[in-house]
């Protein structure tokens, strides 16, 4: 039996989260992932809401 993990990902055609089944995957595996680009991505996010970032 292999692992399998659910993700939800965003289909670009219709701008909806879609659930997504990843086979071979485990849900550490995808945490792990998740937790080194979740920082940088809410860090640019507040930094962005802040005004910090010029245009």
């Amino acid at each position: 039996m292999s692992d399998q993990s659910t993700a939800y990902l965003k289909d670009r055609r219709t701008g909806k989260l879609v659930a997504a089944t990843l086979d071979g995957v485990s849900r550490d595996e995808v945490e792990r992932a998740e937790s080194s680009w979740r920082p940088i991505l809410l860090e640019s996010l507040e930094t962005r809401e802040s005004g910090m970032v010029k245009s």
